[in-house]
């Protein structure tokens, strides 16, 4: 040391072990821990950097968005909120193939689609939310489909937003199979062979 007790020492690592003696005292050996991250590098070391002295490495985390649902008639009403339930306008919202923004009190809404369907929910500075959504009907009014009874086929109409009953034709009646000239032939000899058997049978009494 100089003659103010100090000296300057280059670290070689980020732990560095130092002995330090001197006649007349008790040595002693210390571990100096040496920072060697820096601001920007991309990564926030929680025991130097914080918001605070590197907001570049320790970004705050984006406040999340509520997804809410609700039916009107047969409107989808979408209404989205951050964590303290305040509306969020300007929100993209996805749902299906259409594309909509929230509104001051932060609501869209859209027409409901048969099935289950995602709804997205986007806006910078916060994170991206999804929502799985089952529709509360099967089809749209009037929408027509193909359907099997046991006899043959028929058609399915969409009534009041669910499907009917699948009606057939009136002509619809069922139709045995063919008999193939194989069978025929086969059910010919097995007669004529109960009739020989039988014949035989009555000759030996």
């Amino acid at each position: 040391t100089n003659n103010t007790g100090q000296v300057k020492l280059k670290a070689q690592k980020e732990f560095t072990e130092i002995t330090i003696s001197a006649n007349g005292y008790k040595k002693q050996t210390i571990i100096l821990v040496f920072r060697t991250d820096k601001c920007g590098n991309e990564e926030c070391e929680q025991e130097f950097e914080n918001t605070s002295n590197c907001p570049a490495d320790c970004k705050t985390e984006p406040e999340k968005l509520t997804i809410t649902t609700t039916i009107n008639e047969n409107s989808l009403i979408i209404k989205i909120t951050d964590s303290a339930g305040n509306p969020i306008k300007d929100v993209k919202i996805t749902y299906g193939e259409e594309n909509k923004l929230t509104n001051s009190n932060g609501i869209t809404e859209f027409q409901e689609i048969p099935g289950i369907k995602e709804i997205k929910a986007e806006k910078t500075g916060y994170q991206t939310k999804t929502l799985s959504y089952t529709s509360t009907k099967e089809c749209n009014s009037g929408q027509t489909k193909s359907c099997e009874t046991k006899e043959c086929s028929g058609t399915q109409t969409c009534t009041n937003e669910k499907w009917g009953a699948c009606n057939a034709p009136e002509t619809c009646t069922t139709t045995e199979p063919p008999t193939s000239p194989t069978t025929l032939a086969l059910a010919g000899i097995l007669i004529i062979g109960i009739i020989i058997f039988a014949a035989t049978k009555t000759k030996n009494k």
